[in-house]
């Protein structure tokens, strides 16, 4: 009885609603266009076409396909005025047209090895090489005719003139070590704790024997040495490992005095070592003759220090003018006076 009571007071409620709803539905009929049921059933554009895609119904339209060969453009592979050097570009068979031309045949011949592109590029390699043949031909006819270019005036390249220059280099090393008895005296750095340093004692021994030079050694603990020779005086370290930056040993150091000191090694040095060591130093220090260390050193003859080099009157742009410059100062590193010749003749070399 209850339930048909609260039914009955619902009822003008619901009714009310219902009837809104109606109008409201009535109100979007009126709004929507119209349509053709024909068109409509043609085109299959219905209310519930597609209503399995549900929430995703969007499509990305078409894209629209162009008209490639419209829009692009020819490629122009003249965009130079007629007639100048650069539309020319590089001169047919010349070293910059085959630098540029080598890498677009290799890669037509890779990318389609038609017999002709195989052909093709195997020609224009035949080109490079053959053009390598010729300037070796004229290098080595041209080093062959100029002494200052030949490495065979530095160290002959036959055994026979090897040997003699070898030779006659040692002797020059101990005609240099001779005019250094009474000139230098060379420290020996040791350190008892040294692995190398006792190991140093038997060259510095031979050095002394040979060569006369007068040498002490600067003993880090102080203490006497089992293998030294007798005649070697030891004197205990008094600052000198820190004054001259002695941090490994064995090292060995030239002294010239007053005040002068050349640091020749740090670490275990052979007697060959050493002695080519001390006719270096002496060298920069100016206490040899410049013609007697080239015979001394011959690999190191002829060598041109380019700081050196000074002429501001040469023009540099010009290879006429500043070769015959730099053939001259070469020269003069050999002790040997030039005497210029034009044209392509060969250059004569007097002492």
């Amino acid at each position: 009885m209850v339930r048909r009571q609260e039914l009955a007071r619902k009822k003008p409620v619901m009714s009310c609603v219902e009837a809104a709803a109606g109008l409201l539905l009535a109100s979007a009929l009126i709004a929507m266009p119209m349509v053709d049921a024909n068109e409509t059933k043609s085109t299959g554009d219905g209310f519930f076409e597609g209503k399995a895609d549900g929430y995703y119904w969007y499509e990305d339209p078409e894209p629209i396909i162009e008209d490639e060969e419209k829009d692009e453009e020819p490629t122009n592979y003249t965009t130079r005025a007629p007639g100048t050097a650069e539309e020319e570009g590089p001169a047919p068979l010349s070293a910059e047209w085959l630098r540029t031309t080598m890498p677009k045949l290799r890669d037509a011949a890779i990318d389609n090895p038609t017999q002709e592109n195989v052909r093709a590029y195997f020609y224009a390699q035949r080109i490079m090489m053959d053009k390598a043949q010729v300037f070796s031909d004229v290098a080595k006819a041209v080093v062959e005719s100029d002494p200052l270019l030949d490495e065979n005036l530095r160290l002959p390249f036959a055994a026979a003139a090897k040997v003699s220059v070898l030779q006659s280099a040692e002797a020059a090393k101990e005609e240099i070590l001779k005019t250094l008895k009474e000139k230098v005296a060379l420290w020996v750095f040791y350190d008892e704790t040294c692995v190398y340093c006792e190991q140093q004692i038997p060259p510095i021994n031979r050095f002394a024997e040979e060569h006369g030079l007068k040498i002490e050694i600067i003993h880090k603990q102080g203490g006497a040495i089992g293998d030294l020779k007798p005649g070697i005086p030891i004197r205990t370290a008094n600052g000198q490992f820190e004054s001259i930056g002695i941090n490994f040993t064995p090292s060995v150091v030239m002294v010239h005095p007053p005040s002068d000191l050349w640091v020749i090694s740090q670490g275990f040095t052979s007697y060959t070592a050493l002695v080519d060591r001390v006719v270096a130093a002496a060298n920069r220090f100016g206490l040899v003759p410049d013609e007697l260390y080239r015979e001394a050193a011959p690999m190191n003859s002829g060598v041109l220090r380019a700081d050196r080099v000074e002429d501001q009157s040469v023009d540099w742009q010009e290879p006429e003018e500043w070769v015959p410059f730099i053939r001259s100062a070469i020269g003069s590193t050999y002790g040997l006076e030039l005497e210029e010749q034009s044209g392509e003749d060969n250059e004569k070399v007097t002492d």
